[in-house]
């Protein structure tokens, strides 16, 4: 039976001897307080005898209790509330102990040891539904034999016996072990002991893009390597454990002190491999090993379907230097075990980051393409944000997450094969945080699936399971950003595919997962939940616009007095908001094609020559419906559809404005020559339209772009400022001023986009047209970034003896600088953005007072005392204006 025993101890303490007990204590976890208080009551308590309760406990009596034993003798105190079971199967033992007042349950396994007995206990706790809480540190290892103890939390709604439990732990252990001593080789069972990571390791290093001279590397080819040589796949296994898991490396000796001359040993035994493709995969194996800054791989009480890293750029920068651009400061990778579903974070800068979430649903066909894309994809867009969350002034880094959603069924799968899948969802980890997000937006995820599949429509059975896959994919990406930390730091917004729909639910699952602050962790939001809703006021679509017209005064190109026509590729928040703008604000130029991923409408006179194509344009971009939707009634004379197979068409169809307003790498090395040819200017309203060879083919020809970073900003632009809206506001004044907060928005947008556009257009006439407008943003920006670091360093510690604090208020909404006192705002923001917004706001008015090479001229070693004299001038300068 499990028990409390109070040991006396005599101990001298101030001239006098004093009985002092400590608790010794046996069974399921640390006693109830009602437990407690019970077995104490009616025990004569005496001043200075003290009873020291084991770590962590909580009692109503507080941790310290004064207590004397009146017969003299050492009381024992038995839990009553408890069951308990065991089996002994010759030498292998496994008890299970559960305290039904404290919903502990105590676990004890001893069987042979073996590398990796540890993490199968868990994993096999884990199985069962079972929430492993504490594992003891006294692993003993002994003959061969290993004993662990581990303590359970059960749910409030989990009534299982004692009896149930133990069968199904014992049924998940054993079958791990009958199939672990099945295996034929010592390889073939660190590969199966090990299959979620070395396939979450192996996937991820297969998503690397082809490089000459790099061996691709993909799962196959690691679990290969791993079972011919198992001594050293072990050894870098041990590595990271040794690292990340304090239970194994106690109970098996080692400390992090031993890496260095582990690493020496390992690099020696890797060098030593004869086969040259062997010794490439154990070198790439290490090398991501070496790169995990944080995993979750070893939590003791872990999500089973889900594996997280957070790795530094090593990997990275020893084998993809032809990504041309900075190295992040940390990547996140998740990986789905029970789908083979990932996602890649890349981030810049560190701290608050601010970057879309983009999801991309795949088929077997093109999984394996967009998964090798995910990576670079992934580093691209966040260097791109970095740059324009400078450009216009936001004081985050630069984040950007792709989701790939790896398919669960065939293209052409019947309705058994969607329902079961549909099935496995539902049986996921995932599902009851998918439950209670929708139930907080008050959506029944079971009774939709009930309705759904009752009515046996193969079409809408097949819409439910993309929509289940999405949820479930988003809701293991916040499993692993939560287990990574990072929940908080990052400010997602939506991205591809992603709409304030999902932003809510995503702010939901943060609740779910216990988030404090899980209201202003996702922007993009709708309206009720204190998001700003960016289609309604076209956002996203206002600077490139701007953008738009100031190019075509700057190029000398004026649609009053000529055919200027415009397509657009791309309907959604963009590419409708543009549509909208040119047919209300410019009419003068014609919009001769329209596309998204569904059709393209064509219409050689433009849509404003009639007004009935005018009004079903507009009536498609409020209700959010793709172009195939078009009234077919209105189709003919003047106005074709063209279908999916044809959307690549606007790319070189003839235009005098290309605005690329959807998926990115449109412009490739394939049409790249004859884009050159179909368009006079393009203004990016995309992430990254241009692949880097085509981007460098396109400048070097002096091709007239407005590059991405310059053009659309006002999506990043009014998320970073709906945060501080929100965070000083809150929800409820902030959708109160709604109205007058819109304002200050699109006039902030539209003076960012006029401030940025005339430096960048006034140096590249002062350079004569010699150096492309996206080499001088390059140059700029990067140079801001610099900038921004140095002066969060040279002055975090005495911001506001140097009057720097009144350039947060430029990040901040113009009605809510009028109205709140600058005291209160400061209180409500985090030092972390009120250090970011300053050094933002300080860098860009060093950069655009200065030619776009100035800062390239200034030495590396005196960069700082030159940034930090700049930053003296401008605090100078505003003190004066202020008086």
């Amino acid at each position: 039976m499990a028990n409390i025993t109070f040991r006396p101890i005599k101990v001298q303490r101030s001239g006098a001897k004093h009985l002092i007990c400590t608790v010794r204590f046996r069974g399921p976890g640390a006693p109830s307080s009602k437990i407690l208080g019970e077995a104490l009551n009616g025990i004569e308590l005496k001043k200075r005898a003290i009873v020291n309760l084991p770590p962590g406990t909580q009692s109503a009596l507080g941790t310290r209790l004064r207590i004397r034993d009146a017969s003299g003798d050492i009381p024992v105190i038995s839990l009553a509330n408890t069951e308990e079971r065991s089996e002994l199967s010759g030498s292998d033992e496994i008890i299970a102990i559960i305290d039904k007042d404290t919903r502990i349950l105590y676990l004890r396994v001893e069987t042979d040891d073996f590398f990796g007995l540890l993490q199968e206990v868990t994993n096999s706790a884990n199985l069962i539904c079972l929430n492993v809480v504490r594992v003891r540190s006294h692993q003993e290892r002994f003959g061969g034999k290993s004993k662990i103890d581990i303590h359970c939390r059960l749910g409030l709604n989990d009534n299982r016996g004692v009896n149930d439990i133990f069968n199904q732990f014992r049924s998940a252990f054993s079958s791990r072990i009958k199939a672990i001593e099945e295996l034929g080789s010592e390889g073939e069972r660190l590969v199966f002991v090990y299959k979620n990571f070395v396939n979450s390791i192996g996937r991820f290093l297969n998503c690397m893009p082809e490089v000459p001279g790099i061996l691709h590397i993909n799962v196959d080819s690691v679990e290969a390597a791993i079972k011919k040589h198992p001594a050293l796949a072990e050894k870098i296994f041990v590595h990271l454990r040794i690292k990340f898991d304090k239970l194994f490396a106690r109970a098996y000796g080692y400390r992090t002190t031993v890496l260095p001359a582990m690493k020496m040993h390992i690099d020696t035994q890797i060098a030593s491999l004869e086969d040259e493709r062997e010794r490439a995969v154990f070198n790439l194996l290490f090398l991501f090993i070496q790169s995990v800054e944080n995993t979750n791989a070893f939590l003791p009480n872990r999500n089973p379907e889900v594996v997280a890293f957070k790795l530094n750029h090593e990997v990275v920068q020893k084998i993809a230097d032809h990504f041309m651009i900075t190295y992040p400061t940390d990547i996140t990778y998740v990986y789905s075990t029970r789908t083979g579903s990932h996602a890649i974070g890349a981030r810049y800068g560190g701290g608050v980051s601010k970057g879309g979430d983009r999801y991309q649903p795949t088929n077997k066909s093109t999984y394996e393409a967009v998964s090798r894309s995910s990576l670079i994809d992934a580093l691209r867009l966040a260097w791109t944000q970095e740059l324009k969350n400078l450009l216009w002034g936001c004081y985050v880094n630069g984040l950007k997450t792709v989701l790939v959603a790896a398919p669960v069924v065939a293209e052409n799968a019947g309705l058994d094969e969607l329902i079961a899948a549909i099935k496995a969802i539902e049986e996921s980890i995932a599902f009851p945080a998918i439950k209670a997000a929708l139930f907080e937006l008050e959506i029944d995820v079971d009774q939709e699936i009930r309705t759904t599949l009752a009515e046996e429509n193969h079409d809408e059975i097949n819409e439910l399971l993309a929509k289940l896959v999405q949820l479930e994919n988003l809701v293991n990406l916040s499993f692993g950003e939560f287990d990574l930390g990072n929940l908080g730091d990052k400010r997602p917004g939506p991205d591809m595919r992603m709409t304030p729909a999902e932003m809510d639910f995503l702010a939901y699952v943060a609740k779910h997962l216990g988030v404090l602050n899980w209201e202003a962790i996702y922007t993009g939001k709708s309206l009720e939940f204190g998001g700003f809703p960016h289609a309604k006021f076209m956002v996203t679509g206002r600077g490139v616009f701007e953008n738009m017209l100031i190019a075509l005064e700057r190029l000398k190109i004026d649609p009053e007095q000529g055919a200027v026509t415009a397509s657009i590729q791309g309907f959604g928040d963009v590419g409708g908001s543009m549509a909208y703008l040119i047919l209300n604000k410019k009419r003068s130029i014609k919009i001769t094609a329209i596309s998204d991923h569904t059709g393209m409408l064509v219409c050689p006179e433009g849509f404003a020559s009639k007004k009935e194509w005018e009004d079903e344009l507009e009536r498609l971009r409020q209700k959010g419906l793709t172009i195939d939707q078009f009234s077919p009634a209105l189709l003919g004379e003047g106005l074709e559809l063209r279908g999916r197979d044809r959307i690549d068409e606007i790319v070189t169809m003839p235009s005098t404005i290309f605005i690329p307003a959807a998926i990115g790498n449109v412009i490739h090395k394939g049409n790249v020559a004859e884009f050159l040819k179909a368009h006079e200017l393009t203004v990016e309203g995309a992430n990254i339209a241009f692949t880097p060879e085509a981007a460098r083919t396109f400048d070097k020809a002096l091709g007239k772009r407005i590059l991405d970073v310059m053009a659309n900003g006002g999506g990043v632009s009014t998320s970073t400022s709906e945060i501080l809206n929100t965070q000083i506001l809150g929800v409820d004044q902030f959708k109160g001023r709604l109205n007058r907060l819109a304002q200050d928005n699109e006039a902030s947008i539209i003076k960012t986009t006029r401030d940025n556009a005339k430096y960048f257009w006034d140096e590249y006439e002062r350079m004569e047209g010699s150096v492309s407008i996206p080499d001088l943003v390059h140059q700029v920006v990067r140079g801001m970034t610099v900038m921004k670091s140095i002066i969060k360093v040279g002055y975090e510690a005495n911001q506001e003896q140097n009057g720097v604090y009144s350039f947060l208020f430029d990040s901040v909404a113009k009605s809510i600088a009028e109205t709140v006192d600058p005291d209160e705002i400061l209180d409500r923001l985090s030092q972390s953005i009120v250090r970011e917004a300053i050094a933002t706001q300080l860098a860009r008015k060093i950069a655009f007072s200065h030619p776009y090479d100035w800062f390239n001229t200034i030495p590396a070693d005196q960069r700082d005392t030159f940034i930090l004299a700049e930053v003296e001038k401008i605090i100078a300068a505003r003190d004066e204006t202020a008086k």
